[in-house]
C-alpha cells in the first residue's frame, strides 16, 4: 500500500491548524488580554453584524480564534469571511489586533 502525504488531507484554502494554534495561543499568552477580548467579543454580538448561529459569536474563545484567522490568513469560507467586513464592523478590534500580532514580541 503506498504511503501517504501527511499533508494530502489538509487544503491550503483552509486554515484550521492555524485556527487551532490561536486557541493555545490565547490559552498561554494572552492572560492579560482577555478582558479586552471578551469586550470585543461582546461588541460584537451586541452589533448584530453576524448572523447569530456563526461560530465567531459563540464564546469569546471562538471568536478571538475566527477573527484572528482572518486577521493573519486574509479569508475564509465563514463569518467574518475577509479582512476588509471585520476590518469594517469593528475598527477598534481591528486596530486592536494589529496592534497584538504586528508588534507582539513575546516569543522572542
Amino acid at each position: 500500500m503506498p504511503q501517504r502525504e501527511l499533508h494530502d488531507d489538509l487544503d491550503a484554502k483552509k486554515p484550521i491548524v492555524l485556527h487551532e494554534l490561536l486557541h493555545a495561543f490565547q490559552d498561554q499568552k494572552l492572560a492579560n488580554e482577555q478582558a479586552d477580548i471578551e469586550r470585543f467579543f461582546q461588541q460584537s454580538r451586541a452589533s448584530a453584524a453576524w448572523p447569530a448561529d456563526a461560530q465567531m459569536v459563540a464564546d469569546a474563545r471562538e471568536f478571538f480564534a475566527v477573527t484572528s484567522t482572518v486577521y493573519l490568513f486574509g479569508s475564509i469560507d465563514i463569518p467574518p469571511f475577509t479582512q476588509g467586513r471585520l476590518h469594517e464592523a469593528q475598527p477598534e478590534y481591528w486596530t486592536w489586533l494589529g496592534v497584538l500580532f504586528d508588534g507582539f514580541r513575546g516569543c522572542e
